[in-house]
């Protein structure tokens, strides 16, 4: 049966696959699971996450496709998520069971790369990823709050090389002092990139954390390019002060690294 016998099936039996047409899906799905391990993994990362991680129910081969993938973890629209984040009685309880599962979805993850991590709620302490090499991690902050939290993360993959940090900035800028938190020294952690710096509180931070941890650290990429005007200035005169606070980074830097701001 081809494509134009089947439109003009009645609506009532069209629901209905006929054997041959399922036949045909059969030889479709089989043709796609004799796909290389590459070619399935490089379709799974172009799917969301959840998307990808339904794919393991397909087969005994599918199971463990989806952990190999290199896009989006986004964690922030799941449904746990917004419960905890608008019921203060499910807090505690669901808190828990929330970075309970973000932990285990982490814990089964074998890419050396993740493309775009999303996380709404802070976690304290991540599994060891040993395989990660390249993350970026996407975050809409404010100055208020601190990014310190991220670094629970990047402490767990002892072997990162590239760590890239995006901001979207929510909120006008509000005066606070930075904060520190002690870095573990890292020689393996080698390029950082930082998009959205303004070179406030919260991301000066980030940065000094940072620049502490990566001992070996051979390139910092910062880019003071701001989406939308915070303070009473314009966008040019916040541009051009996010660009003197990124100058300010040189003499932290250590020896050998190279800062370029964009």
């Amino acid at each position: 049966m081809d494509g134009d016998e089947e439109s003009c099936l009645p609506a009532n039996t069209v629901e209905h696959a006929s054997p041959e047409h399922e036949e045909r899906n059969k030889d479709l799905q089989d043709m796609i699971s004799e796909l290389p391990h590459e070619i399935l993994v490089s379709i799974l990362s172009l799917m969301t996450f959840k998307e990808a991680v339904r794919t393991s129910v397909l087969s005994r081969r599918w199971k463990k496709l989806w952990s190999y993938t290199t896009g989006s973890l986004d964690f922030e629209d799941s449904k746990a998520e917004q419960d905890i984040s608008h019921n203060t009685k499910s807090l505690g309880a669901g808190r828990f069971k929330f970075i309970g599962w973000v932990n285990r979805m982490l814990n089964s993850h074998q890419g050396s790369r993740i493309r775009e991590f999303r996380d709404g709620l802070e976690i304290p302490q991540f599994p060891m990823l040993f395989n990660l090499r390249y993350l970026t991690w996407l975050v809409q902050t404010s100055d208020t709050a601190s990014l310190l939290g991220l670094t629970s993360l990047i402490e767990a993959a002892p072997f990162l090389h590239h760590f890239e940090l995006k901001l979207e900035w929510t909120e006008p800028w509000r005066r606070r002092n930075a904060k520190r938190v002690n870095a573990t020294p890292n020689q393996y952690l080698k390029e950082v990139k930082i998009l959205g710096f303004r070179g406030y509180a919260i991301d000066s931070e980030i940065i000094s954390y940072l620049l502490e941890r990566a001992t070996m650290l051979e390139e910092i990429v910062v880019d003071p390019h701001p989406h939308a005007c915070l303070t009473e200035g314009t966008f040019m005169e916040e541009k051009q002060a996010a660009r003197k606070k990124a100058e300010q980074l040189k003499p932290k830097l250590p020896h050998a690294a190279k800062l370029i701001i964009l």
